[in-house]
């Protein structure tokens, strides 16, 4: 196997899984490498990057665009610890979607689930609990 020199550009065990599989067909140009879905060598790759939160955070954020509809009015979004807080520009707006909470959560929840992209635990069954709209 390849010697580190100290620096490595990804995570070490990303690296050593990559030098692995490129020394595995060295030597013989017609040998066949081993298919990876896409899928899973990036769900590897944001781990051991350590990329995985941001990640996470990213797809909830494009989940909450696309069930409230209301992508036009959103300031800021940040999530913490389950709770999903939005600054909206419009208090007409911020009015009507207060009275559409809890179906805009059930629908974030489905969606979240059935997303092959997000990898992150649900907590009590569900990954967002509560959404806070300023």
């Amino acid at each position: 196997m390849a010697k580190f020199d100290g620096w490595l550009p990804y995570g070490e065990d990303f690296t050593r899984e990559m030098l692995r599989k490129r020394e595995q067909t060295m030597g013989d140009p017609l040998r066949r490498r081993e298919a990876v879905q896409i899928d899973s060598m990036l769900e590897f790759y944001l781990r051991d990057s350590g990329l995985m939160g941001q990640w996470n955070e990213n797809r909830i954020f494009q989940v909450w665009d696309h069930c409230s509809k209301a992508a036009k009015y959103t300031l800021s979004k940040s999530y913490v610890a389950g709770t999903l807080y939005v600054s909206l520009s419009s208090s007409v707006v911020r009015n009507q979607l207060y009275f559409q909470l809890d179906i805009i959560k059930k629908e974030m929840n489905l969606a979240l689930a059935a997303d092959r992209q997000f990898w992150m635990k649900p907590v009590d069954g569900v990954f967002v609990k509560n959404i806070v709209l300023r």
